[in-house]
């Protein structure tokens, strides 16, 4: 029962392929969505740097003011 026939061991192949092809896919995607987002960064800062720093776009923005209370622990 253990002995595979010719067929299931190609089948198996083929199923370890398009396993390994889709691997590969989806690290390319993850690898580009990577650099593009470094080089929008980098964009983003070489802008603030050399620009004017009143049209500096920022990931960040305060909504709302934080205040803090000394309890006096």
């Amino acid at each position: 029962m253990d002995c595979m026939t010719r067929d299931e061991s190609s089948m198996t192949a083929l199923e370890i392929a398009i396993i390994f092809i889709a691997f590969v896919v989806v690290a390319a995607v993850f690898a580009f969505t990577i650099l593009q987002a470094g080089a929008f960064s980098d964009a983003q800062g070489r802008e603030a740097t050399y620009g004017n720093p009143e049209n500096a776009y920022s990931s960040m923005a305060l909504l709302e003011s934080i205040y803090v209370q000394n309890s006096g622990i």
